[in-house]
């Protein structure tokens, strides 16, 4: 028998990461009904990063913290996303960074008369393996 109780529940209450390769979520903070900001504690809520995109609801039986009303910017949420940190990028994505960087160097007015050309191809060869199209 299938149930579908737990896509219904996080489509209601879950939300939804809008980066791929979500790694940990580090801390939810909003401003309470005092308009006081308040850190959620981590055993409040749990993260999917299974699914793209990952999914924070709130913990088995707990719900969402009362929010008296929406204002921009009341909600935020800190992750880590991607696949490397700084000590772990490949050799082959530093190396298309530092050929950008000094192609942009070399054609860095914000206006020119110029004809506009492509990037460099060897960027687009060394960045080719690492490129997520879903």
């Amino acid at each position: 028998m299938n149930f579908l109780f737990p896509s219904v529940y996080f489509a209601d209450y879950a939300i939804e990461v809008p980066v791929s390769k979500t790694i940990s979520v580090e801390s939810i903070t909003f401003k309470d009904v005092n308009g006081e900001t308040v850190t959620l504690p981590g055993d409040q809520y749990s993260i999917d990063v299974n699914t793209v995109p990952a999914r924070i609801v709130p913990a088995n039986g707990g719900t969402w913290p009362y929010i008296n009303s929406y204002s921009p910017g009341s909600i935020e949420i800190i992750f880590k996303a991607g696949e490397w940190d700084a000590d772990t990028v490949p050799v082959s994505v530093k190396q298309a960074m530092l050929l950008l960087i000094g192609h942009w160097y070399t054609n860095r007015e914000a206006v020119t008369d110029k004809a506009i050309t492509t990037l460099p191809l060897a960027v687009d060869a060394l960045l080719e393996r690492w490129v997520n199209y879903g």
